[in-house]
């Protein structure tokens, strides 16, 4: 079942690219499948369970990333005070058209 690629238009390698690498995903998604009930039945054989293998990490590594909390607001816009800026990262173009006007960072400053 050879292919003449040579014969192929632009569209029809396209199309054929696309196709084959639906079929590597498919294959390799298979294979992982196959790889897992394997190790697990090799693990349950031998009598033990996958946390004590591998340890509780191994089941929760995607939870374990810690969540960063927002940076609490530092500097409110002198005319909207809806709007707030931390402090951090680049100036917001409110915060240097303020300075500009001759308001001062400090002006600016939330109270706490």
């Amino acid at each position: 079942m050879a292919i003449d690629i040579n014969k192929m238009n632009h569209r029809e390698l396209t199309e054929l690219i696309k196709q084959a690498e639906e079929r590597k995903a498919s294959i390799r998604k298979d294979g992982l499948e196959a790889l897992k009930k394997q190790i697990l039945s090799m693990i349950e054989a031998e009598g033990y369970t996958f946390e004590e293998i591998f340890g509780t990490d191994a089941v929760t590594r995607k939870d374990s990333r810690q969540k960063r909390r927002k940076a609490a607001a530092k500097y409110r816009n002198p005319d909207d005070h809806s709007v707030t800026w931390s402090g951090r990262g680049k100036h917001p173009r409110w915060f240097n058209a303020a300075l500009e006007r001759g308001i001062s960072q400090e002006d600016m400053l939330i109270s706490r």
